[in-house]
């Protein structure tokens, strides 16, 4: 048996991470390049809707301070 080292000649493709985060309001995972954008006691909060983000800054505390 030949002992030949194997050299692999393919192109690994490179991966794109995103940053992604979830949605406060209803869980979807969201890209931080999002438009939807809001801030609150110094964190950001990521939404995937101008709708869900208008409901968050309505009550911001409602959604980060769960019981």
């Amino acid at each position: 048996m030949l002992n030949i080292p194997f050299q692999c000649k393919a192109k690994i493709p490179k991966i794109n991470a995103k940053a992604m985060f979830k949605d406060p309001i209803c869980g979807m995972m969201v890209d931080e390049k999002t438009k939807f954008v809001s801030e609150h006691a110094g964190k950001k909060f990521y939404f995937c809707s101008s709708s869900y983000k208008a409901t968050f800054d309505k009550d911001p505390h409602k959604y980060t301070h769960k019981s």
